[in-house]
């Protein structure tokens, strides 16, 4: 039976959030469908994780899914509701934050947006990545999505006029439980965020929490069972699809390759010409990707940074979804032609395109085989695939490297 909902605004996010608990024990299911179906889930899981793809939706629109899917949980009897946000405060962090709390009725949302693995620290209700707030880092620099604000309490109010609340347990004695709105706790570690995980999860209670996946690793160490190590077959090969422009996954690119990874950036026609890997000239191409992987084994497919996908402010949308779909179709092709690989996939919107492409709803999370990469199985043309994934800004420079010699 369902016990916790997990509301996350991207794909590889409801993967990290969702794997935590898989690790520990807990029943757990991911499911593409934006609405509260329970019916869609079997008894023996006791959490449920919903992408809601409402990243790069505009406020309202992301304010209106996560409304009506709370609600919906709330009135069938979910006491427990994690929203999970992006470490770096990406997405409409503001709207849905505020859609979540007005929806559960409660009086307050707790906010831990740390994530200390990941070195997201939280300080003064600032986001950090390593020593530099986040706007300041690479994680703002994103083509895409730049990270524009640092001070949480400011980044709320750009979408919301509820009230918000910093506190720093270690400065503070207060739990915040006199305090309504949105509560955002500072955190700088593990320990921290375990006994923040403790101290706000109400076992007999309602709980209304939000976060990122480090957050969700101390909830699921506090209701789980032992951690259990997971061993997992090995794949003749490994692919990569990388459609995040973030630097981090650019630099992990490029040590692949210089590590011996076979490594092919797209071009603007193969990204934006919707059906081209339908059409001769994409066919053709998509043979000469098969034998250079069945040569080396380590093939890179990489989206690259083109001014003309990025330049034009109007048209931005539009070539994400193209980009993950074109994207989302190759790698769909690739796993059918090269039937020993597995799959490695860098950004959520490209990952949302692959598994549109093989009409893949529901996926059960298996584990983690670095920090924020996810492993999960799909089944393909009736033959169960392993599948790797991560968010464009985890890792460090050999994450890529690091994952193959665990996956081959």
């Amino acid at each position: 039976m369902i016990e916790l909902l997990i509301l996350a605004d991207d794909f590889t996010g409801a993967l990290d959030t969702g794997v935590q608990f898989a690790q520990n024990s807990i029943g757990t299911v991911v499911l593409t469908d934006r609405t509260f179906r329970a019916d869609l889930v079997d008894e023996t899981k006791r959490v449920l994780v919903i992408d809601t793809e409402t990243r790069h939706l505009k406020p309202d629109d992301a304010y209106r899914i996560v409304h009506r899917i709370v609600k919906d949980a709330t009135a069938f009897g979910i006491r427990h509701i994690y929203k999970k946000t992006d470490s770096a405060l990406r997405g409409n962090v503001g709207s849905e934050l505020t859609a979540a709390l007005r929806a559960s009725r409660q009086d307050r949302l707790s906010f831990v947006p740390a994530y200390p693995a990941m070195q997201r620290y939280t300080r003064g209700g600032v986001q950090y990545y390593g020593d530099l707030p986040i706007h300041q880092s690479v994680l703002g620099q994103d083509p895409f999505d730049p990270v524009q604000c640092s001070y949480i309490p400011d980044l709320i109010a750009q979408q919301s006029d509820a009230a918000v609340s910093t506190i720093d347990p270690a400065a503070q004695h207060t739990d915040g439980n006199d305090l309504h709105g949105i509560v955002c706790y500072d955190c700088e570690t593990d320990a921290e965020m375990s006994r923040l995980a403790a101290r706000l999860y109400r076992a007999d209670g309602e709980t209304l929490l939000a976060g990122c996946a480090g957050m969700a690793a101390a909830l699921a160490s506090l209701i789980g069972e032992t951690r259990q190590a997971v061993r997992l077959e090995t794949c003749g090969g490994l692919i990569v699809l990388n459609g995040s422009l973030n630097p981090v996954s650019g630099e992990q690119v490029r040590y692949a390759s210089e590590d011996g990874f076979t490594c092919i950036v797209l071009d603007e026609k193969q990204k934006l010409d919707r059906g081209y890997f339908r059409m001769a000239q994409g066919r053709s191409f998509l043979d000469g990707l098969t034998e250079a992987y069945h040569t080396s084994k380590r093939l890179i497919l990489s989206s690259g940074v083109s001014q003309n996908v990025i330049s034009e402010a109007e048209q931005l949308d539009e070539n994400r979804r193209r980009i993950s779909e074109n994207l989302g179709e190759l790698a769909a092709a690739l796993m059918r032609s090269c039937d020993d690989a597995a799959l490695f996939v860098v950004g959520g919107d490209t990952l949302m395109g692959f598994l549109n492409s093989v009409e893949c709803e529901q996926i059960e999370p298996i584990c983690e085989i670095q920090s924020g990469t996810v492993a999960f199985h799909i089944v393909l043309d009736g033959r169960k695939r392993l599948v790797a994934a991560k968010s464009g800004g985890f890792g460090g420079p050999d994450l890529l490297v690091n994952a193959a010699r665990q996956l081959l």
